[in-house]
């Protein structure tokens, strides 16, 4: 199993209107069928906090949930 994969977005996502450039994470998660997206970004994306069951977290909150 391959630690990454690269992926082609198929489908535009508007779920950032204050920072589009982010909508660009959102659609890579989605294509690729992630569960995380482990982000740094609290102005905009930790604030969504969720994007079609897609968790959005920091990186101190992805280590708590595995540390145990």
């Amino acid at each position: 199993v391959g630690m990454c994969t690269i992926v082609q977005p198929k489908r535009k996502i508007r779920a950032v209107p204050e920072d589009p450039d982010d909508d660009k994470v959102i659609e890579c998660a989605v294509e690729g069928g992630v569960d995380y997206i482990v982000t740094y970004d609290a102005k905009h994306l930790l604030k969504l906090g969720k994007f079609e069951g897609i968790l959005i977290v920091s990186p101190g909150d992805f280590l708590k949930k595995f540390e145990k």
